[in-house]
């Protein structure tokens, strides 16, 4: 069969942004800032993703004069195996830091349930999405045909449309891999710079209502 093309619009991704917190699933808002701003991670990778797996760290980038601090985020890659290094936008830093310190202190994984306060099973977080979806098309009737797997996708199309380049975004989702245990810092400092081109030139969604 043809493969899928489906990606999410500018106004279905504040849609969902603003269905999540109006229903108040904090943990699916927080997943759907990481996949858009952190560069277009499978649905495994996020919910294996740990509070340790984050860092706070300065970065200057090609085109800083000075260092700037950084959400990163290290992941290893369920279906590669392969790591990656990622940088979180600023539009998406704040939600992604309290959501930390709540996992943190629950000792679960960054994106658990807040219904049942433990880490969420695939089939639970395919019902909680599914409500926020069926709640965002009540504004956006269009983003009743967006499936979860697209978001991967809408990442990769909003980094090529603010400027970042194929071997940037592959990077960034994970189409590049460090297979030689020998040179993986080297690499791992190249794909930070390169990934960080990738998720940094994803555009701020418009917001409707307060944080």
């Amino acid at each position: 069969p043809p493969r899928r093309q489906r990606r999410g619009t500018v106004q279905e991704l504040a849609a969902l942004l603003t269905a999540a917190r109006q229903l108040r699933l904090r943990s699916v808002r927080a997943a759907l800032m990481l996949v858009i701003y952190g560069g277009g991670q499978r649905q495994a990778d996020l919910l294996k993703a740990q509070p340790s797996d984050f860092s706070r760290m300065p970065l200057q980038l090609v085109g800083m004069a000075a260092p700037r601090p950084f959400l990163v985020w290290q992941v290893t890659r369920n279906k590669r195996g392969n790591e990656g290094a990622l940088v979180i936008t600023a539009a998406a830093a704040p939600v992604l830091r309290l959501q930390l310190r709540l996992a943190a202190a629950r000792g679960l994984p960054l994106i658990f349930d807040e219904g049942t306060g433990a880490a969420y099973s695939p089939r639970l977080f395919w019902k909680r999405w599914e409500a926020v979806r069926a709640q965002a098309a009540q504004s956006v009737p269009s983003v009743a045909s967006l499936q979860w797997r697209d978001l991967r996708r809408t990442f990769a199309n909003l980094a090529r449309a603010g400027g970042a380049s194929i071997d940037d975004v592959g990077d960034a989702i994970g189409n590049t891999a460090a297979k030689d245990e020998g040179l993986r810092q080297v690499y791992m400092a190249a794909q930070l710079e390169t990934s960080a081109r990738a998720t940094l030139a994803v555009p701020a969604l418009p917001r409707k209502g307060a944080a």
